[in-house]
């Protein structure tokens, strides 16, 4: 879909310069080709601060902890649930207790073995623990054991997404061991199909993992590396030389530099998982009072090209749009992704209505991997209707730190959208959202949100309420969104990566040698079947 551009050149300008610019450093030759499989080499493009489970991040992050920890339930690439730790789930009636039965074979790598207890210490914990999405078990009121492999979650609230999130952080367990000691943050102790070689591992550039010989699923295709090396790059530029050189055999890149990998005789897949634009934190305007009046954040929305920041610093890959619900999600309506055309004269009418007719000034912070004419257009943009904009250097392990800590009252940033409507509403909507930084509150979301709790055996109720807070967060420009994104997803020839649904970076569990590989290192899929039972009734 595309807008209609009117208005200035000046910021189009700058983007075409970039744009340029990039298209002239695409270097030539063939990528390296591989032939020993027995390890995989994934450039990442983040860098985890602590390994204990508690503190876990998701999206990019979840790559470091995967190794090491298995969940209650995988998650597939589609986004369905599948047996992991857990063999069975299912929500009562009412929505208020979720069952699950644990499986009663698996050891830690410590050697202490996996049961209810276990998993009650570790969600309790996650709970407990004020880690960066602790908030998605807030409304667990209690783990019940109620026999060796199987436990009781008591919810306060029905959460239609606790399934979902037990696939993902909140769902890693560790060893109890692990909890007291200092080595919490540095040496995590799990049951998955590899164990962190600290030897082999220096913070910045090399994480080392090697594959456990007593994993109990001696069938999962993933067990089939011998190691895995997860490398922090988080430059785009060196991720691709990387990838071109076979220093690194997969890696998420940026979509400008598609056409380079495909010249090269990389393999390319690419899936929409982000949206791209502006967040709005400070709704309330803590830190910048304009930022509480709706005419304002409005103006923001229609003052900035998204088409042309899209053709020109992505090259076109992604789909421009003014919300954040995934398309395949309960809530997406399809006419509010026009919500906001670029109109840089309404966008001033607007800043005057609300009495910033001479505009304002706000500090966004900037980092070292973000584009320089994605900042220059969208600072032209903002220029243009009287918002100056002031960029701070943040180091990029200090980005993500720094907005939830509420550093920042807007940022340039890109989120996922998670598979469900519940997902996004959870992850950024409600006052106890993990990237409601600010904790905004809104009596319309927070009712339509209790409506569609009220109503998970009516879909058609349900729905409706979802929407409504997609309508509600557009109307009112909770955040000023430029587009979808098409991610891309680059491998060596030989190996193959499914994305992930929800997430920017394909779990480990998604990479498998495809069949141009040598028979002998062929690894046996083991991908479970989805739980066919009622269980799987509210995943969304």
């Amino acid at each position: 879909m595309q807008r209609h551009i009117r208005g200035t050149a000046g910021a189009a300008a700058v983007l075409l310069a970039g744009a340029a610019a990039l298209s002239g450093c695409a270097a030539t030759g063939g990528a390296v080709e591989k032939d020993d499989w027995s390890s995989l080499t994934i450039a990442a493009v983040a860098e985890p601060t602590s390994f204990d489970p508690a503190q876990a991040a998701e999206a990019n992050f979840a790559q470091y902890y995967q190794p090491v920890f298995d969940t209650l339930i995988r998650r597939l690439p589609d986004g369905e649930l599948a047996p992991m730790l857990a063999t069975d789930w299912r929500l009562s009636d009412d929505g208020l207790t979720a069952t699950l039965d644990l499986r009663d074979d698996v050891t830690f790598s410590d050697g202490t073995a996996f049961d209810a207890e276990v998993a009650e210490l570790n969600l309790e914990r996650f709970r407990d623990s004020g880690g960066p999405f602790a908030a998605n078990l807030a409304n667990l009121t209690d783990v019940v054991v109620v026999d060796d492999d199987t436990i009781r979650l008591e919810l306060s609230t029905p959460d239609p997404d606790i399934f979902q999130y037990l696939g993902n952080s909140a769902g890693y367990m560790a060893s109890p061991a692990q909890f007291t000691g200092d080595a919490v943050d540095t040496q995590p102790i799990g049951s998955g199909p590899y164990e962190l070689d600290r030897r082999q591992t220096v913070t910045g550039s090399v994480y080392t993992y090697v594959k456990r010989a007593d994993y109990w699923d001696q069938d999962a295709r993933w067990d089939f590396f011998e190691t895995l090396a997860i490398k922090p790059m988080l430059d785009p530029a060196a991720r691709m030389n990387a990838l071109r050189s076979g220093e690194v055999d997969t890696g998420i890149i940026e979509p400008k530099s598609i056409p380079e990998a495909e010249a090269a005789g990389l393999g390319v897949s690419t899936f929409q998982v982000n949206w791209y634009g502006l967040a709005i934190f400070d709704r309330d305007g803590t830190m910048v009072p304009a930022l509480a009046d709706v005419r304002v954040r409005r103006a923001i929305s229609y003052a900035i090209q998204t088409d042309a920041i899209l053709d020109a610093v992505e090259l076109g890959h992604g789909e421009t749009t003014d919300q954040g619900f995934n398309t395949d999600s309960e809530a997406y309506l399809p006419g509010l992704d026009e919500a906001y055309t670029y109109d840089p004269d309404r966008a001033r009418k607007l800043m005057a209505q609300a009495g910033y007719a001479d505009g304002f000034e706000v500090t966004m912070p900037s980092s070292s991997n973000m584009d320089p004419a994605m900042l220059a257009a969208v600072g032209q943009d903002l220029a243009a209707i009287g918002i100056r904009v002031t960029w701070r250097e943040v180091a990029p392990a200090d980005f993500i730190p720094a907005l939830r800590e509420g550093k920042f009252a807007l940022s340039w940033m890109s989120f996922a959208q998670p598979p469900t409507a519940w997902g996004t509403v959870s992850r950024f909507l409600l006052p106890t959202s993990a990237w409601n930084v600010f904790k905004t509150r809104d009596d319309r979301i927070e009712a339509a949100a209790r409506t569609a709790l009220a109503n998970l055996d009516d879909p058609e109720v349900y729905d409706a309420a979802v929407a409504e807070i997609n309508r509600v967060t557009v109307q009112d420009a909770w955040n000023a969104i430029f587009y979808r994104v098409e991610q891309g997803v680059v491998t060596r020839a030989g190996l193959a990566a499914e994305g992930q649904a929800g997430q920017a970076a394909p779990s480990i569990y998604n990479y498998s040698v495809d069949s141009g590989a040598p028979e002998d290192n062929a690894p046996e899929s083991n991908a479970p079947e989805n739980n066919s039972t009622d269980s799987n009734s509210t995943d969304g």
